[in-house]
């Protein structure tokens, strides 16, 4: 545990130098070599404790069982098939460093600096987003959906594309993302839905219905999701047997923090329009979170959906908190660090591998 402590500290002393070299590289015109001094510290701190890690996070085992199948295989074999852009990495650190952990180490510097990336360009109050990447678990997806996290972090730090409308750009690299993992389209579908629909309309209240229905009869649209994959020949078809598992909830606790954000959002719907033109995508995107993670406290295969949105909150939290008074502002700034913290103590405790740690640093034997 004291490893996680560590990564939050350092990097929210990192964004901390960072805000301050990017003010004064705003103000003054400097030249900005301290902004990448700073980013490249929080690149080292977290891409250094998800890729030298060793059996931690779910997939870890996994994914060295995708290695050890790949290093069979020839380019044009992994080119002709689907995600193919993981098993090319894959085969490439088999034919350069004929073993895995170069692989957990490429992925991980890929992920971390594109968030880095997203953060740098869309957050506005730096600080307070690396603690939020982290106590809100999100970095802690990068352990357990590395293909996914890759995915997501393309689409991440590609966001400030939506913002100006470019969907051929963004249609090309969520085509790249695809070749990750392939159920990256769906991020593609919610931009665009994201970017169409204003907060409180008719239209969102309706999304909001669909998944309350989902939720309450949640047995009948298992039974036609099942039904529909296998009528259509999918390649998630085999989840067939998980997604009738009982008992295979998600922590409620989880679907309340992800419901926060946007309630407080829509609340404030009218000071919060007034912070950035893009905020209205950044509310949706929140709910969007929000409705699968409730989902899946069903069943927990539907918040990995959650992992391609939930990370954008780390970009609405400061919006939101600028629509209260300097006084209570401070005051929830508090409560938010609070709650947060509570939050990513009980699950990194209790959820998903993550301890005890162990890292492949100083001859694999630091926990």
């Amino acid at each position: 545990m004291l490893i996680y402590l560590a990564t939050l500290v350092l990097s929210m002393l990192f964004a901390w130098r960072l805000q301050h070299a990017a003010t004064l590289q705003r103000e003054y015109g400097n030249d900005g070599l301290w902004r990448f001094v700073w980013l490249f510290l929080l690149l080292v701190v977290l891409g250094g404790v998800v890729g030298f890690r060793n059996g931690v996070g779910t997939d870890y085992g996994n994914y060295i069982d995708v290695f050890t199948i790949i290093q069979s295989k020839t380019y044009e074999e992994i080119w002709e098939e689907r995600e193919s852009l993981f098993g090319v990495l894959n085969l490439f650190c088999a034919n350069v460093f004929g073993e895995y952990l170069p692989m957990f180490v490429i992925s991980a510097g890929l992920t971390v600096t594109l968030i880095l990336i997203g953060i740098y360009k869309e957050s506005s109050e730096y600080i307070l987003s690396f603690f939020l990447l982290i106590g809100g678990m999100y970095f802690f997806d990068l352990f357990n959906g590395m293909r996914q996290m890759i995915s997501t972090a393309i689409m991440f730090a590609a966001y400030p594309l939506l913002k100006r409308g470019k969907w051929i750009w963004l249609i090309i690299l969520t085509l790249i993302s695809c070749e990750f993992h392939s159920s990256a389209v769906l991020i593609l579908l919610v931009f665009f839905y994201a970017s169409k629909v204003r907060p409180k309309s008719p239209v969102l209240w309706l999304t909001i219905l669909v998944f309350a229905l989902i939720y309450l009869f949640y047995n009948a649209f298992v039974e036609s999701l099942i039904n529909l994959l296998n009528e259509t020949d999918s390649i998630y078809a085999g989840y067939e047997s998980m997604l009738i598992a009982k008992d295979q909830g998600a922590n409620a606790l989880r679907f309340g923090l992800a419901a926060v954000p946007g309630i407080l959002g829509l609340l404030f719907w009218k000071q919060l329009s007034l912070q950035r033109d893009d905020v209205g995508i950044l509310l949706n995107l929140s709910i969007i979170n929000a409705l699968f993670m409730l989902i899946a406290t069903k069943h927990w295969i539907f918040a990995r959906f959650s992992m391609f949105f939930g990370i954008y909150n780390i970009l609405l939290w400061p919006e939101i908190l600028k629509c209260f008074e300097p006084k209570s502002r401070q005051i929830m700034r508090l409560g938010v660090i609070s709650v947060y913290f509570v939050y990513f103590w009980l699950i990194v405790h209790t959820d998903s591998n993550l301890l005890p740690y162990e890292s492949w640093l100083f001859g694999g034997v630091f926990h």
